[in-house]
């Protein structure tokens, strides 16, 4: 799934919650790393690079893959869940959450460019189902949220007329 898919979602499902914003920064900070470093390859000069091979020429590169492994990785976003609920961290707790509920969902839906969620433990990727080119995915993603967010405008407005 994309990143901003990973926000949308989280917002969909959690809005009524007090702490939606941690909950959708969480969702969208694994994949921070992949955008902070495509930014840096850009500004470096080596965008030309980027820009021909796509993702490939990105996770090609062993840091890439070990800091998105890294931020993707499950035995750290639990050791900060942990903490988080230990010290009573509420905001803290609700950003691993969405990081913890991210990461459950490219479990499946990384199959080309996985991760290694259990990083730094072990170093192999775990392949999902799903092929990031498949357009029929994405496509299929973006419809839905579409359609979520539109019925949820809908029935806001018509709720305010008869309110």
């Amino acid at each position: 799934m994309d990143t901003l898919g990973h926000g949308f979602w989280m917002y969909a499902i959690f809005r009524k919650r007090r702490d939606v914003p941690f909950l959708v920064a969480g969702a969208l900070a694994p994949d921070l790393w992949l955008w902070s470093a495509g930014l840096f390859m850009i500004l470096t000069g080596r965008g030309g690079t980027l820009l021909r091979q796509g993702l490939d020429g990105l996770m090609g590169r062993p840091w890439v893959f070990a800091g998105d492994s890294l931020s993707h990785s499950l035995p750290l976003w639990s050791a900060v869940m942990v903490a988080a609920l230990i010290g009573r961290f509420r905001a803290a707790a609700a950003v691993a959450a969405g990081a913890a509920l991210h990461i459950a969902v490219d479990l499946f839906t990384h199959r080309q460019f996985a991760p290694a969620y259990l990083y730094p433990f072990w170093s192999r990727p775990i392949a999902g189902w799903v092929e990031s080119g498949s357009w029929w995915f994405v496509g299929g993603d973006l419809a839905a949220m579409a359609a979520v967010f539109l019925f949820h405008w809908l029935r806001q407005r018509d709720t305010m007329k008869t309110g």
